[in-house]
């Protein structure tokens, strides 16, 4: 009896041991494994000719920290992704980044990685399509900062580049051109947040209208013309008052206001941060060019007496570099903070909201689902000026508001959303924004189509 007990005993030990051993085979048992992943593939210099080159790029002729011809483009391809004829196309995202020049201990641009770094895009892209939230796509973002005034507002500018055509030409060919892409408007999406929001939708509004099919914009100076509406427009006080403050100046102090060592944009000093804003758009959207500086001056103007004269002429005229190649651009305000008409009606051909009074270009969003979101605390003034486009919006298209937030526009899809953030943590303009890649990404996996239609 004794003996049979002792047996039992060591039988016990044995299969205890041996699921001990089994058990401690496992990996991580109690742990998910992690999704596919897809690549990051980072392209550091590619020439962006006849847009950004030395023929069409002022910034380069004048020296001016020099604006760079060749830029990076990162690129998040999906699990599965082969080379064309090897595998199975993709749609494609183009994100536009924000306004902002941060660069880092090399001198290069930090803010091109801002979506893949900060917001961790690749990592969302994974989870979500591994999920099945998302149809797998390429994201595609590209470095089209202007590196003497920050921000380019992906404009043409013949007092910087043509950032405009940069996007709307010659990326979307490059893309195409070297990645399984689907062809076709449908194929192709485009969102931006801040300055990148604004882009998104002046493509959708102004550019070639084969190139993207849906648009999502955050938080983004939309209506910026209209100060007297909302008090947040870039002709309001708490942007003319804010110039003043930021560069030291005194209302009324002439000599101050015109010296390029007194008032001048900083791009990487966040202090002066609606100085540089305001700057970055001056050159954006009232630019000079040769033909009027030569106009001014039997000599192009140098820095001796014809550049002299020519400021002297016109106060609000300004031109850094001192260079023969330099055309200069108009500021929209004077010494004493008086919007100067002539100049700010040139910024408003450039307001989005405007835009929307062009039946042509209205009617685009007819066929283009369109998403706009923008934080309660938005700390630029972005949420007022999101507010007032929603409501021209609404007024130009007729649409009608339905559940969800859904309004009766183009596919039947368009999205317009206030986010609020959490105790402590306000939703300003660049608070989230991860959180709203969520969104956007599934927005527009609805509309991408995976077959060449055009």
């Amino acid at each position: 009896m004794k003996m049979r007990r002792v047996n039992f005993i060591l039988l016990a030990l044995c299969l205890g041991t041996l699921t001990l051993a089994g058990c401690s085979k496992r990996k991580n048992p109690a742990k998910p494994g992690l999704p596919p992943q897809g690549q990051v593939e980072e392209q550091p210099s590619v020439p962006f000719e006849g847009t950004l080159d030395l023929a069409h790029n002022a910034l380069i002729l004048n020296g001016l920290r020099p604006d760079p011809d060749q830029r990076r483009i990162r690129l998040y391809l999906p699990p599965g992704y082969q080379r064309r004829g090897s595998g199975r196309p993709f749609p494609t995202l183009y994100l536009l980044h924000d306004f902002g020049l941060y660069p880092d201990l090399k001198g290069q641009p930090a803010w091109n990685q801002g979506y893949f770094n900060l917001y961790e895009l690749a990592s969302i892209m994974d989870r979500l399509i591994a999920s099945g939230e998302i149809q797998p796509m390429i994201v595609v973002q590209v470095d089209l900062a202007n590196y003497f005034y920050g921000g380019s507002f992906y404009t043409n500018s013949t007092s910087a580049a043509r950032y405009f055509t940069a996007v709307d030409s010659f990326l979307v060919h490059y893309v195409d051109s070297f990645y399984n892409t689907v062809f076709g408007r449908r194929s192709r999406a485009v969102s931006g947040h801040g300055m990148g929001g604004y882009g998104a939708l002046k493509m959708v509004l102004m550019g070639n209208d084969t190139t993207f099919g849906s648009v999502s914009v955050l938080g983004a100076p939309l209506a910026f013309g209209d100060s007297g509406t909302t008090g947040k427009g870039f002709q309001s006080p708490a942007y003319i008052n804010a110039l003043f403050t930021e560069n030291g100046i005194t209302p009324g102090d002439s000599i101050r206001f015109r010296s390029d060592t007194v008032l001048f944009p900083s791009p990487l000093h966040t202090t002066k941060l609606k100085t540089n804003l305001l700057f970055a758009m001056g050159a954006s959207f009232s630019p000079a060019d040769t033909t009027f500086r030569d106009s001014i001056d039997t000599q192009p103007p140098k820095n001796g007496p014809g550049r002299e004269a020519l400021l002297a002429r016109y106060p609000t005229y300004f031109q850094f570099s001192k260079s023969t190649h330099d055309p200069g651009f108009f500021f929209p305000f004077d010494w004493n903070g008086v919007v100067i008409e002539s100049v700010w009606n040139r910024w408003i051909d450039h307001d989005i909201k405007r835009m929307l009074a062009n039946p042509a270009r209205a009617g685009r969003l007819d066929s283009t689902p369109l998403y706009l979101s923008c934080g309660l605390q938005d700390e630029l003034g972005m949420l007022e000026q999101n507010r007032d486009f929603y409501q021209r919006l609404l007024a130009v298209r007729g649409a009608s508001k339905q559940a969800a937030n859904f309004i009766g526009m183009g596919r039947d899809q368009f999205y317009y959303e206030e986010y609020s953030g959490y105790p402590g943590r306000p939703a300003g303009h660049s608070t989230f924004i991860a959180d709203q890649l969520v969104k956007v990404l599934k927005f527009h996996t609805q509309f991408l189509d995976t077959a060449s239609v055009p």
